[in-house]
């Protein structure tokens, strides 16, 4: 499907995932450690790390889906991009699963 992956299918779940308990936790930190501050300025503090974090995962969603991390050359191109695809598959399953 326009040369897209069907592991990069797959990852999709696991992305969402690992957003998610990401931001969980540093959200959580983040209130913790502005606890003091004026509730405006906690607002504040909170939407700029909201930002710069989703920012960021979208970062590097583009970079798994456009296979940067590891070009190989091979006669097959969907072979090669499954095969580069699987270890950014289970490196962020088994992060998300574990935090």
């Amino acid at each position: 499907m326009n040369n897209v992956p069907h592991t990069t299918f797959l990852l999709t779940h696991v992305c969402f995932l690992f957003y998610h308990v990401i931001s969980n936790i540093t959200l959580r930190r983040l209130r913790h450690f502005t606890a003091g501050w004026p509730e405006q300025v906690q607002w504040v503090a909170e939407a700029a790390w909201i930002l710069a974090l989703s920012y960021f995962i979208a970062y590097l969603e583009t970079i798994a889906i456009s296979n940067v991390l590891a070009k190989v050359e091979c006669g097959s191109s969907y072979m090669c991009s499954f095969i580069t695809h699987i270890p950014l598959d289970v490196f962020l399953l088994i992060l998300s699963y574990s935090i």
